[in-house]
Order: C-alpha cells, then structure tokens, then sequence
C-alpha cells in the first residue's frame, strides 16, 4: 500500500507498463520486484510474444529471467489500463504518439479518475514536431480536458536495461510537478541497495537532458573510434556545457546539473559505454558499418530537433550540430569530427585565458559556460 502526503490513502493494486523493448521489461521487472503485492502488467505489440513468454517464462529479452509472478504479459491495451493506479510509458519517442492514440488514449481517458501518475522513461523528442515527451502527451489529451502534467512524471538516470533486470546498483531521478506524484513514483521505484530514487520537479530539465544525450554518445562513440579515448572525453565535456546552456535557456533547474546527479551521470555515462546503443552507432558509422540491430538509436531522429531548439534560443551547439551533419552524410565522417574536435580546442582556450586573467585580477573564476 503506498500513502499520499494527504488524508487520502492510495492503494496501488496494478500498474501497467507500455512498452515492447528491453528496458520496458526491465522497468516492469523492478515495479513487480519492489512491490511484490501489486500486479503489474506489460504490453506487448505482437500475440506471438506472449506465446512465446508463456512458453519460457521468462522475459523475451532478458532469457536468462524469469518472470516475477505477479507480473503479466499481454497483447491487450485494455489489460493494461483498466484499473492500473500507475501507467509507465517505456516507448520511442518517435513511436510514443502513434501507440498512444491508436491503443491507449480512449482508455487513458474512461480511466483518468483512477490513474493516479503516468511515468514516462522515453530520452527522445518527437522528429516532425520538435516535441519533448511531456509536449507529446499534451498534445495528445489537448482536446479531451485532461491536465496530463499535473499526473505526468520522467525518469533520468544512467539505468541501462540489462542492468537494471539483472538488479545492478544504480541511481535515478524521478520528475513530477507535485510532491504526490514524486512520492508515489519513488515508492513505485524505489529499491534499496539496488535502484535509487532521487526526487525531483525539474520534468523538463530531466527530459532535455534525456533527449540530448543520446546525440552526445553519437559523437562520442564517432570520436573515440577514429581519435580514441582523450578525444572523446573532450567532446563529453564540451556536449554537457552545450546541454546546460540549451536547458538553462528552456527553463530547467541548474540542481539537475550537479556533478554526482543521476541525469549528468546519465549523459556522461552513456557517451563512454558500450552498453549505449547511440555510442554503439557513433562508433560503426567512424567505421563506414551499419550497425548490428541491437534498437533504435533516438539519438538520430533527435538531432534535428535539438538544433532547432538551439537556434531559437541562440544556443551553440558545436557538438550536436557535427551530429546533425552525420546523419546527413554530406561530408565524410572523419572530416566533421576533426573540425569538431579543432573547434572545441579553440573554446577550451578562450576558456583558460578567460580563467587566467581572472585570476590575475584578483577575481573568482566566473568564467560563463556559454560557447562564444
């Protein structure tokens, strides 16, 4: 039973989670474990995955799991919603809206007044409309009278599936706009000694973080294949200077960049591993390789989205932008990471003469993190 900070008691009984990836069945996996009295059901595209899971039972991806028994598989929507307190979207971010309007909004809508959060664990923007995830789920409930934010909440953390289902120590943060909802998601979460809840309200400063990441790993993975590891950590650093200043501009929180917190450790942590599907498809585009088909990359459907946001606000993005020109395929790969690592050279030395002569005058370094 988990308890608003209020005299209403919400009983949690079921929770739903869609979504037909790995890390839907990892999310699925840690709410079944961390509530062992609660029924949680995961929706899956195809009837033939849950033959095939029920054959096994064990998980589709993860073979070597088994299934906790009080979690379910299902092909039907309506399975899923109906009665679920907690609904997790665990979707591309590109796929989010066509599932959600041709499976799940009607039911979203009959049962509003019992869903008591939506949790949404896609890092992505929507590539036709520049949508962050919250936009998208606005948008979508926009005509039916449904304020989606004041029950919506993100999940930012370095939480790779394989690890999270395989219970690895980990840390993540939890956005919702109200208390109720950050409490409800961490105890939904919330596993000591393996998956760590850190609360937030900062939804969009988590999703822009999420979103950008992924195209930071690009070139990452891009760099540290054709340069190495020096090079890549170069551009590491200069992509998270490039996402603070773009969420600064959106209105994000400055604590969701502190140095030890889950969405930096997400973002640093994701464009140095192997784990990393967008760092796995930086390193086989440096190769001229299509990469093996291990799920999508967000990151580049993301890109174009991210550079529009950076050019309304006046934002550089040296980083993302060399992204953009990857995919496009113009130029040769080798060609765009070199100028980007040339540019980032020349910024990192403005940067310490900048520091230098503040020192010299006496001053603190308040040199601005922003890409002149």
């Amino acid at each position: 039973m988990i308890e608003k900070e209020s005299a209403e008691i919400v009983k949690v009984s079921k929770v739903g989670v869609i979504g037909d990836g790995r890390f839907a069945e990892a999310i699925a996996y840690l709410v079944a474990k961390v509530n062992k009295d609660v029924e949680v059901v995961l929706w899956t595209y195809k009837e033939e995955y849950v033959r095939m899971v029920h054959e096994t039972g064990n998980f589709r991806h993860a073979e070597d799991k088994k299934l906790p028994s009080n979690l379910k598989i299902t092909h039907s929507p309506k399975e899923v919603v109906e009665g679920s307190e907690a609904i997790f979207s665990i979707l591309s971010a590109q796929k989010t809206r066509a599932v959600v309007e041709d499976y799940f909004q009607q039911l979203i809508k009959e049962n509003w007044d019992k869903i008591e959060v939506i949790i949404s664990g896609t890092k992505g923007m929507e590539e036709e409309t520049d949508m962050l995830m919250s936009e998208v789920w606005e948008d979508i409930f926009a005509d039916e009278n449904l304020d989606v934010l004041e029950k919506y909440g993100v999940i930012t953390g370095l939480n790779f599936a394989s690890e999270v289902i395989h219970d690895s120590p980990m840390v993540t943060s939890f956005a919702a706009k109200r208390k109720e909802e950050q409490k409800l998601g961490r105890e939904l979460l919330n596993d000591e000694g393996s998956f760590y809840v850190i609360p937030s309200s900062d939804i969009r400063g988590l999703e822009i973080v999420g979103a950008a990441k992924n195209v930071i790993s690009i070139a990452s993975g891009a760099a540290s294949t054709l340069y190495g590891d020096s090079a890549a950590q170069a551009i590491i650093s200069a992509g998270t200077v490039e996402v603070y200043n773009l969420a600064m501009a959106l209105g994000a929180q400055k604590s969701t960049f502190d140095s030890w917190g889950p969405p930096i450790g997400d973002l640093q942590g994701s464009a140095k591993s192997n784990e990393s599907r967008n760092f796995q498809e930086g390193v086989a585009r440096a190769k001229g390789q299509k990469r093996a088909d291990t799920g999508i990359a967000e990151g580049v459907s993301t890109v174009k989205a991210i550079m529009q946001m950076a050019e309304q606000k006046r934002i550089k993005m040296p980083v993302c932008n060399a992204v953009l020109e990857i995919t496009k395929g113009e130029e040769p790969i080798e060609k765009i990471v070199q100028n980007l690592l040339e540019e980032i050279g020349r910024y990192t030395g403005r940067v310490a003469r900048a520091s230098w002569m503040n020192n010299k005058n006496g001053n603190p370094d308040n040199t601005s993190f922003l890409l002149k």
